[in-house]
């Protein structure tokens, strides 16, 4: 077994991000900030050699890996992998509010997860931290056991890849 060189990048700035709101599978578009973030991130990477691009499938971070994916391959292009296991944490009820209106709306779990961290208090309606482990652990795996002696680069969500 070869060993794989993994990319692990986060997507580009979203309308969202801007307003400090909470993504999870929502899906708001890059902001103008966004775009020249992911064109810089793309020349920037150009001339490191990648074999292959995986993304979430919400936007902001296929947009970043197609910008990726252009600059690859001396302009020609890679083709960018699609995986729904690299989604960002299903975030429930939070989805949409900024971190002040989510404790203001939950105070009993914003108080609970102060205390404890998310991990052990999960939002409302939302995915388990040891849940979303479990589904990015088992799409690195494959991606490692499918590409090994490769350059991998995998686009994603801050709290996924934290997880």
């Amino acid at each position: 077994m070869k060993s794989i060189r993994l990319l692990l990048i986060r997507h580009a700035r979203t309308t969202w991000n801007a307003q400090g709101r909470i993504q999870g599978w929502a899906d708001p578009p890059l902001d103008d900030v966004g775009y020249r973030q992911a064109r810089a991130l793309a020349l920037n990477l150009k001339s490191q050699p990648i074999d292959i691009i995986y993304s979430s499938p919400l936007q902001r971070a296929r947009i970043t890996a197609e910008f990726l994916a252009a600059e690859q391959r001396a302009g020609k292009g890679i083709s960018v992998r699609l995986d729904d296991r690299l989604r960002e944490r299903q975030i429930g009820l939070l989805t949409g509010l900024t971190w002040a209106e989510a404790t203001q709306r939950f105070p009993d779990w914003a108080a609970r997860a102060a205390e404890n961290g998310w991990g052990l208090h999960p939002p409302p309606e939302a995915e388990s931290l040891a849940d979303l482990k479990l589904r990015l652990i088992a799409a690195l795996n494959d991606i490692t056991r499918w590409h090994d002696g490769q350059t991998v680069a995998v686009v994603s969500h801050s709290g996924s890849l934290n997880a």
